[in-house]
């Protein structure tokens, strides 16, 4: 049940996914860019201002869920990218949360050596960096001198041929892109931006 839907001048998609139980739920999808908004039936989305694993998963290019196949989720990642949405999803670590461990040795498990330089640029910045297989947290101190529990800047990789590189920040600046390159230098960008 996936679909392109148009209703009274709203673009909506529309994604089935089957949840971690026998039940299955429903994903829909409205809005472009900072427009975008993104509902989930499950008992987690359905909550206000949630995120759900199913959105998060979805929207980072994890298809494996999904009950039939659809083209949709590349025009999905393009009506996500820009959005807060897009933002929360990079950054829900659905419970229990992911165990993450600081960054001393070079990056490992998926994430391009080409990212080295910019952790590198990052500590250099007083920016504390958590790194897991698939993503890249920059976080900074709390007012007792401890690093946040969520990142302020992260970079994500996802399992998809389909804009797999994503760099979620504040102020709108998050974005998805289609090689490392592109969101290396965006990353690079924001870190100069922002402080920790």
């Amino acid at each position: 049940m996936t679909e392109a839907t148009m209703l009274s001048n709203a673009a909506l998609l529309r994604f089935q996914v089957q949840g971690s139980a026998a039940t299955s739920y429903h994903l829909t999808a409205e809005g472009v860019g900072a427009a975008f908004r993104m509902f989930c039936s499950c008992p987690a989305g359905r909550k206000a201002r949630m995120m759900c694993k199913h959105v998060s998963a979805l929207l980072m290019g994890d298809v494996s869920a999904l009950v039939d196949p659809s083209d949709c989720v590349v025009e999905l990642a393009r009506w996500a990218d820009g959005s807060e949405t897009l933002t929360r999803a990079l950054h829900h670590q659905p419970a229990p949360a992911k165990a993450s461990r600081m960054l001393d040795a070079p990056l490992e498990a998926g994430l391009d050596a080409a990212f080295a330089s910019l952790v590198v640029q990052a500590k250099a910045a007083g920016w504390i960096v958590r790194a897991e297989p698939d993503r890249i947290g920059l976080h900074g101190l709390s007012k007792l001198g401890r690093p946040r529990k969520h990142p302020t800047i992260a970079l994500g990789v996802a399992d998809t041929p389909v804009r797999p590189f994503y760099v979620a920040a504040p102020e709108g600046m998050s974005r998805s892109f289609g090689s490392a390159e592109r969101a290396g230098a965006h990353l690079a960008e924001i870190i100069g931006r922002f402080e920790p």
